[in-house]
C-alpha cells in the first residue's frame, strides 16, 4: 500500500480522535440522561473506530496517530467559543449532528482519491460510515423530538 494512503488514514485517525475530544466537551455541558447517552454511544463506536484505524495503520508498518495533533487544538478553542453560550440539549443535539457531518465529509474525501485498500480495511471504513449515520440520526430524532416550539 502505498505511503500517502497510510497519511490519508492517518488523518482519518487524528480526525477520530478529535471528534471524540469535542464530543467530551459537549459531554460535560449536557443535562438530559437520554442525550447523555446518545453521546456515550458515539464515543463507544467513536473508540472503536480509534482502535481499528490504529490497527491498520500499525500493519502497514506506520506509527498511528495518538491524537488530533496542532490542528485539534485550535478546533477545539473555537469549538468551545462557538458552543461556549449553547446550554439547551436541543442545541447541543444540533452541534452533535455539525461533527457527524463533518465526519462523514472527511470520510467521503478519502473514498474519493480511490485507494486499493486491503478487504479489513475497507470492511472498516464501511463499518464506520455505517455507524456515522446512525448517530447522525441519533441525534436528528432527538433534536425532533426534543425542539421547543
Amino acid at each position: 500500500m502505498e505511503t500517502r494512503c497510510v497519511q490519508e488514514l492517518n488523518q482519518l485517525l487524528k480526525g477520530t480522535h478529535m471528534g471524540a475530544s469535542l464530543f467530551e466537551d459537549i459531554k460535560i455541558k449536557v443535562k438530559d440522561p437520554t442525550l447523555l447517552q446518545l453521546i456515550d454511544d458515539c464515543l463507544k463506536r467513536l473508540r472503536k473506530h480509534e482502535e481499528l484505524l490504529a490497527k491498520h495503520v500499525r500493519t502497514m508498518e506506520e506509527e498511528p496517530a495518538q491524537d488530533g495533533g496542532f490542528f485539534q487544538g485550535i478546533s477545539e478553542i473555537m469549538q468551545m467559543i462557538r458552543t461556549l453560550p449553547i446550554d439547551d440539549d436541543a442545541e447541543l443535539s444540533k452541534e452533535c449532528m455539525k461533527y457527524m457531518e463533518y465526519a462523514l465529509q472527511a470520510l467521503n474525501k478519502f473514498e474519493q482519491k480511490q485507494y486499493i485498500l486491503e478487504p479489513m480495511v475497507q470492511r472498516s471504513l464501511y463499518y464506520m460510515r455505517d455507524d456515522y449515520q446512525i448517530i447522525y440520526h441519533s441525534f436528528h430524532q432527538y433534536g425532533l423530538l426534543h425542539t421547543k416550539q
